[in-house]
C-alpha cells in the first residue's frame, strides 16, 4: 500500500512509473478487471450488457491512477525537461485514445 501512495504523489521515479506501472501492469490490471467483473456478473447473474460500461469504469479507474501518478513523477523529474515532456505528451495522447475507442466502439474490448 505503501508503494501505491509513493506512486500515486509521484514519488517514483519517471521510467518506474511510466514503464513498469504505467505500461506493464497496464495489462494483468485490464485482464482482472475483465476476470472480476464477468465473475461478478455471473454470481449476481447481471445482463451481459453490463459487461462493457463496467469494464470501462475500471479501464477509467485505472487511466486516472495511473495518469496522475506519472504526471507527478515527470513533475518531480530531475532530468532532462524533455523526457518529463515525452511522458506527459505520450500519457495524454494513450488516455485521449483510450476514451476515444470507448466512445466510438462503446467498449474498450473492440
Amino acid at each position: 500500500m505503501r508503494l501505491v501512495k509513493k506512486f500515486w504523489n509521484g514519488e517514483v521515479s519517471l521510467i518506474i512509473s511510466y514503464w513498469v506501472v504505467g505500461v506493464i501492469l497496464s495489462f494483468p490490471v485490464g485482464f482482472l478487471t475483465g476476470f472480476i467483473v464477468a465473475f461478478a456478473i455471473l454470481l449476481i447473474k447481471l445482463p451481459e450488457s453490463f459487461i462493457d460500461p463496467l469494464i470501462n469504469l475500471g479501464i477509467i479507474g485505472w487511466l486516472i491512477f495511473i495518469s496522475v501518478g506519472i504526471w507527478r513523477s515527470a513533475n518531480k523529474y530531475p532530468g532532462r525537461k524533455f523526457w518529463a515532456i515525452a511522458a506527459k505528451a505520450l500519457l495524454v495522447i494513450g488516455v485521449l485514445s483510450s476514451l476515444v475507442q470507448m466512445v466510438i466502439d462503446g467498449s474498450y474490448l473492440t
